[in-house]
């Protein structure tokens, strides 16, 4: 392949590059691996293709979906999630793993059911200790690195809310729809994310009458 500089490189040489480049290694390549064989920057390969795994799907290296568990070991996917977080310094989220990982983030949490089994399996406790808390304050709790707006845009920005009456009415939409439901009544035990009933949260305000609906509250 032509070393003509990352910005020239177009999409057909890259994906040349790549079918060139699975030949006699097999089909569980990394985009850091062949980024680093083929001395092209991961963005390169992104701005042209907007994900790995499409890349990978147009060199003829994708099964269909039904198949993803006889595809992918797990070894393989907690070997992806461990990567990708120390490439980032930090967890990542949903859509972070699918633009960067050779599977999708749906693979992943079907197999192992949580985050927690997920970070359990990585053995990742001395790093998710470093990027969530620093040096105990005299107060006991740790200086977190991360602050309450962040939070506050996290739970705007990423966090995916489903709302039913009943919990069991988004069967089949969790986790790939939600990451939280909030309902009136949680009628499925066997939910794979967190559960928050309205009354549990808000006592008897969750029967008042929200604002919009009806009467403006006053003041």
């Amino acid at each position: 392949m032509p070393r003509r500089g990352f910005e020239k490189i177009g999409r057909e040489e890259i994906l040349a590059a790549l079918k060139q480049y699975v030949e006699g290694r097999g089909e569980e390549v990394t985009m850091r691996e062949f980024c680093r064989h083929v001395r092209v920057s991961p963005t390169t390969v992104l701005k042209r293709w907007g994900r790995w795994r499409d890349l990978r799907k147009a060199a003829g290296l994708m099964r269909p979906q039904a198949c993803a568990s006889v595809l992918f070991s797990d070894r393989f996917l907690i070997d992806e999630y461990r990567r990708i977080c120390k490439e980032l310094g930090r967890p990542p989220c949903e859509g972070e793993f699918n633009r960067l990982a050779s599977c999708s983030w749906v693979t992943l949490y079907k197999r192992f059911g949580n985050m927690e089994a997920i970070r359990r399996r990585a053995r990742l406790e001395d790093e998710f200790e470093e990027w969530n808390g620093g040096p105990r304050a005299p107060t006991g709790k740790p200086e977190l690195a991360w602050d309450e707006a962040w939070l506050e845009r996290l739970w705007r920005e990423r966090l995916r809310v489903g709302f039913a009456l009943f919990s069991s009415d988004l069967r089949g939409r969790v986790p790939e729809e939600f990451d939280v439901v909030f309902c009136a009544e949680h009628d499925w035990p066997g939910c794979p994310v967190a559960v928050l009933r309205a009354v549990e949260l808000l006592g008897g305000r969750a029967r008042e009458t929200p604002v919009g609906d009806g009467e403006e509250r006053e003041g």
